[in-house]
């Protein structure tokens, strides 16, 4: 009993934890910037942190190295080459028996991508522009196929996705020469429950796909039926015949 409340606790505990949201957050402003925070850790993707420079060997040991001799490779004996299992499932099923394992693939992959995708929410999503073409007639054209491609494209996201909190502004500047944007999102998902997707995947690829390759690629071909051998003729009847017409 004791070992099994233990095992229970650490299944409840693991499961609480990775019920907890990781927050993916990508800023950018002058430079892109990319981040990920989940409990107490947090982990800057981009930019890349510099690496630390390792330190060059002593010359000694480079010499050394090139001094040891170099032992020669034992010859290896040519192994049997095996015929390609993707041929053999061919030769066996025929295209409908390929047609079927892709469909059934891409059944499964479309499936887990729609619960994957929809675990995702999107906790905030900002987006600032500042049109500018230098010009009054050519920024208010440019502001104008600004706002007819952001907007919608918005509207686009908050309709098919779960979004908190968003905002869009973009405004002309008749004065500048140059425009500026700043965007800033933060994204958030349970790794449990793609945990659990991921796992869900490797099921019905694993029975739904990968059985019946291995089974269509090993199995044996039935055994086509010898043809039947001529009889022998009995020619008995007629050498009496032929004995009696002689005599």
């Amino acid at each position: 009993m004791i070992a099994l409340a233990i095992i229970l606790g650490i299944i409840v505990f693991f499961a609480l934890v990775l019920s907890i949201r990781v927050h993916i957050s990508l800023d950018y402003c002058e430079a892109p910037a990319c981040t990920v925070r989940w409990l107490f850790v947090k982990l800057q993707l981009y930019p890349p942190k510099e690496k630390k420079k390792k330190k060059d060997k002593p010359e000694k040991a480079k010499k050394e190295k090139k001094e040891e001799k170099t032992e020669e490779p034992a010859e290896e004996k040519p192994k049997e080459k095996k015929e390609n299992p993707i041929m053999v499932f061919f030769k066996r099923e025929g295209a409908e028996g390929v047609y079927e394992l892709l469909k059934r693939t891409v059944s499964a992959i479309n499936g887990t991508l729609g619960a994957i995708i929809r675990q995702f929410k999107i906790e905030e999503l900002y987006l600032e522009m500042v049109v500018a073409a230098g010009d009054a007639a050519a920024t208010a054209q440019k502001y104008g196929e600004t706002c007819a491609k952001f907007f919608p494209l918005l509207g686009a996201i908050v309709t098919h996705f779960n979004v908190k909190k968003y905002d869009i502004d973009i405004s002309p500047d008749f004065l500048a020469n140059k425009g500026e944007t700043a965007f800033y999102t933060t994204v958030s998902a349970s790794p449990r429950k793609i945990i659990n997707s991921a796992l869900a995947l490797v099921i019905k690829l694993l029975f739904g796909v990968l059985l019946k390759f291995l089974w269509g690629a090993r199995q044996k071909k039935p055994k086509q039926p010898k043809p039947d051998s001529p009889k022998p003729v009995d020619n008995t009847a007629k050498i009496t015949e032929n004995k009696a017409q002689a005599s």
